[in-house]
């Protein structure tokens, strides 16, 4: 530790992580529970939650559909029968949104299926649950992998505190990036929440700092001497003039409630308010910098979240979205569905090609454009001349 000694200092700290890893960190203070409770975040946290919604929202949009071995559409198939009302308590679509929000929180996820009869035959299935992985006792060790001593059984932890173990044929295991990098168990996956958790934490506590200063009683501000009086000669404040002034402003008079808001002084003073300048604290550039820090790490493009480009770079970067990030994450989502219940050569997909975004009719367009024309006029935006001009500039071109 030669090197790392001379440019960090001797004194290391270390902690013992929830899941048993070892951590050894030099010259600095580690809290071990910076990552403890991603649900919460995602409750109260704007930015990661309108990340992962935006993410689950697009996802919910695609259609199941069969294929045969020809790439033919099945019109007919029991499994799609079980994702128009995968359970009692969800659709399709809430089904699907919680999926992936499970996924991107903790960056793996179980889909229980419960079945009358065993899980072999698409027809005995009643219901898919969404699991919350860390409610799943799954632990297996790459020694276990490696000799194939995999224990069978699964245990789930319910609200109550009741434990009852299940067999892990009836999971199926999903990994938002990858799995096999937690040294005791290689069953959890990798989080993109627990890689920009920094960012995360960032946007809350800028909002508080800003909640601070707008929340207080008429504005936070500071009272002090005009440099220059109506003579233009130079004026301070004494100390004496200055607990006077804060002897009035804190028992009797102020900004706050009860309190009188007017004061007078004998004294040029000048009032400066932080509210005013507020901007200049930096808190809304330093949310939008974490927040596109964290759309980074979920592939987001920017255009999708700060609507300040073009219409024609938004609709890019929502198709590129889909087909980069969504129809991947759908293959991910069908494979396994693919090869418990299907036959030979048939497939389960999503399809997202009914999205407008990749409409490429040219009559839809001339429509959409003929009826934005209409509303211009309707709401007198434009005048008759101004439309026809409009459309001639189209046709040609």
């Amino acid at each position: 530790m030669g090197i790392l000694s001379n440019l960090f200092g001797n004194k290391t700290y270390s902690y013992e992580s929830s899941g048993g890893d070892d951590w050894t960190w030099l010259n600095g203070n580690i809290d071990s529970k910076r990552f403890n409770n991603p649900i919460k975040q995602y409750n109260t946290n704007f930015a990661l939650q309108s990340i992962v919604n935006l993410r689950a929202s697009y996802f919910s949009k695609g259609v199941f559909k069969v294929l045969d071995v020809n790439g033919n559409e099945i019109e007919s198939h029991p499994l799609l029968e079980i994702f128009k009302s995968p359970n009692a308590l969800m659709t399709k679509n809430e089904f699907l949104k919680q999926w992936v929000v499970l996924l991107s929180l903790y960056g793996y996820e179980y889909i229980y299926i419960d079945g009358t009869i065993g899980i072999k035959s698409i027809e005995t299935v009643n219901s898919l649950v969404n699991t919350n992985p860390t409610l799943i006792e799954n632990e297996i060790t790459f020694k276990q992998l490696f000799n194939n001593t995999i224990e069978q059984n699964a245990k789930i932890t319910f609200e109550d505190g009741s434990i009852q173990k299940v067999s892990i044929s009836e999971l199926i295991s999903y990994y938002d990036t990858t799995s096999g990098l937690v040294r005791d168990n290689i069953t959890k996956g990798t989080s993109r929440v627990e890689g920009c958790w920094d960012s995360i934490v960032n946007v809350n506590k800028a909002l508080d700092a800003k909640n601070i200063l707008l929340g207080m009683p008429g504005g936070l501000g500071m009272i002090t001497a005009n440099p220059v009086n109506k003579q233009g000669q130079m004026v301070t404040m004494n100390p004496d003039d200055k607990k006077d002034l804060e002897d009035k402003l804190t028992n009797q008079r102020g900004l706050g409630s009860g309190k009188n808001a007017i004061l007078t002084s004998t004294k040029p003073l000048k009032y400066e308010s932080f509210v005013h300048r507020l901007k200049q604290f930096g808190y809304d550039d330093a949310i939008n910098e974490d927040l596109n820090r964290v759309a980074i790490s979920f592939n987001i493009p920017l255009d999708l979240l700060i609507k300040t480009g073009t219409y024609e770079n938004q609709k890019e970067a929502e198709k590129r979205y889909i087909q980069g990030d969504i129809e991947q994450l759908s293959r991910n989502f069908c494979q396994p569905f693919t090869e418990l219940y299907l036959q030979e050569g048939q497939e389960l997909i999503m399809d997202y090609r009914h999205l407008e975004v990749f409409d490429t009719n040219p009559v839809n367009d001339v429509l959409k454009f003929s009826n934005s024309i209409t509303q211009l006029l309707e709401n007198e935006i434009i005048t008759t001349e101004e439309a026809r001009e409009l459309f001639e500039t189209i046709k040609k071109g």
